[in-house]
C-alpha cells in the first residue's frame, strides 16, 4: 500500500558527507546527500555497488569506522541531532529506535554466541528492566513472529546450525526486537533463493506495518522496488541523482542514469536479443569527473559544456519529484532514441 505522509519526517538528513582518508588525502565517497523518511513508508535507496548507499546509512547509523569519517551535514531523528551526539548516547538510540539488518547475517552473527543469547542481549541492554524468564519469552516470542521452526529448540542453537534464510529471519528478530521507529534494510534478500526472498520481503512488511515502521530498503533489485517502495532515491557517485514517488520515477524518469538503470531491467514481457547496460564504468571517486558525476557515461550530455562545468543540484520536475540534470526536461524525448542506439550498436559490435 502507498502511503502518502505530510507530518515531520521521522529521519530528516541534511548534506551529509562522508570522506575516505587514504595515503594522498581525503576522498568524499558521499557527497551532500539529502532526504527525508516519514512514519509508516518504505524508502527506497537504489544505484549499482559503489555508488554510497550502503555507507549512507553506516555514518546514518553512527558505525563509520577506520578510515571513514563523517566530514559534515546533519542527521536528525524525531527532530533530535544523532550527529551531535556522544558514542554513548548513540548505543542508547541503535537498537532501540533505529535497527539495521545488515547485507550477511553470518558474518553479522557472532558464530560462538548462541542465537538465543544475542537477541537476547538487545533486549538486555534497551530494556533492564525485563526479567532473564521475561527476556528469554520475548526472543522465543521474536523467532516464532519471524517464523523460525520450533523456536524453543532453535533458542539454544549456533549460526552455523541455521540455514541462510534463517539466519536472516534471526537477524530481522534482532531488529525488531525493540519495536524501533525505523528499520534499515541492507540488501536483505541478497544471498538468499526467490522463494525465500520473497518470504524475508513479505515478513518485512508485515513488521513495518505491524508496528508502523518506517523502513529504507537499500537494493539493486528494480522489481522488489516497484513492488514495495513508497519513494525512491536513486545514487550515484556519492551523489543523489533523482528522488521521488516509485511510480513517477518508472514511468517518468528524469535523470538520464535512472533511464539507463530502468533500461537495464530484465523483462517478462519481451524476449530481447540482448540486456542493455549503461555504458563505460562508475567513477574513480579519488578522480571524481568535474561538473556532474555521471558525464562521462551520458549519452543526454551531447557535448554541452555545462554538464563537464558546472555540478546540477537536485530541481522539482513535479510536486514531489526532483532530478539532478540540467537538461531533465528533455528526457522524455531523448529515452526511446539512446536506448534504440545503444541497441543498434550491440547488434554491430563484433
Amino acid at each position: 500500500m502507498r502511503m502518502t505522509e505530510t507530518t515531520a519526517p521521522i529521519l530528516s538528513v541534511r548534506n551529509l558527507v562522508v570522506e575516505a582518508v587514504n595515503a594522498s588525502g581525503p576522498v568524499r565517497i558521499v557527497d551532500g546527500v539529502s532526504f527525508d523518511v516519514h512514519a509508516g513508508e518504505v524508502f527506497g535507496i537504489v544505484g549499482e555497488s559503489g555508488s554510497g548507499k550502503s555507507i549512507t546509512m553506516l555514518a546514518v547509523m553512527g558505525l563509520l569506522s577506520g578510515r571513514t569519517r563523517l566530514a559534515g551535514g546533519e542527521v536528525k531523528l524525531r527532530g533530535k541531532s544523532l550527529t551531535d551526539m556522544s558514542r554513548e548516547e548513540l548505543r542508547r538510540v541503535r537498537g532501540r529506535n533505529v535497527s539495521m539488518i545488515f547485507q550477511d547475517p553470518m558474518t553479522s552473527l557472532n558464530p560462538v554466541l548462541r542465537i538465543g543469547n544475542q537477541i537476547a542481549e538487545i533486549l538486555e541492554i534497551h530494556q533492564p528492566e525485563l526479567s532473564r524468564a521475561a527476556v528469554r519469552d520475548r526472543v522465543i516470542e521474536l523467532l516464532s513472529l519471524v517464523g523460525v521452526p520450533s523456536p524453543e529448540r532453535r533458542y539454544r542453537q549456533y549460526p552455523h546450525e541455521f540455514s541462510g534464510g534463517m539466519r536472516q529471519r534471526a537477524m530481522i528478530a534482532m531488529a525488531i526486537a525493540n519495536n524501533p521507529d525505523i528499520l534499515i534494510a541492507d540488501e536483505p534478500t541478497t544471498a538468499l533463493d526467490v522463494t525465500i526472498q520473497a518470504q524475508v520481503m513479505e515478513l518485512l512488511l508485515e513488521v513495518r506495518t505491524r508496528n508502523r515502521a518506517a523502513m529504507i530498503l537499500i537494493t539493486h533489485d528494480l522489481g522488489l522496488v516497484a513492488e514495495t517502495v513508497d519513494r525512491v532515491a536513486v545514487m550515484y557517485g556519492g551523489r543523489l541523482m533523482e528522488e521521488g514517488p516509485v511510480e513517477e520515477i518508472f514511468s517518468r524518469p528524469a535523470h538520464p542514469y535512472t533511464v539507463g538503470l530502468m533500461a537495464s531491467r530484465p523483462r517478462l514481457d519481451a524476449a530481447p536479443a540482448f540486456l542493455y547496460s549503461i555504458p563505460g564504468q562508475p567513477p574513480s571517486l579519488a578522480n571524481r569527473p568535474s561538473g556532474c558525476v555521471f558525464n562521462p557515461r551520458c549519452a543526454l550530455q551531447n557535448g554541452r559544456e555545462i554538464c563537464t562545468t558546472k555540478l546540477p543540484l537536485l530541481d522539482s520536475v513535479s510536486t514531489a519529484h526532483s532530478a539532478a540534470c540540467h537538461f531533465s526536461r528533455e528526457i522524455d524525448g531523448w529515452i526511446g532514441e539512446v536506448v534504440t542506439a545503444d541497441r543498434n550498436s550491440m547488434r554491430e559490435a563484433p
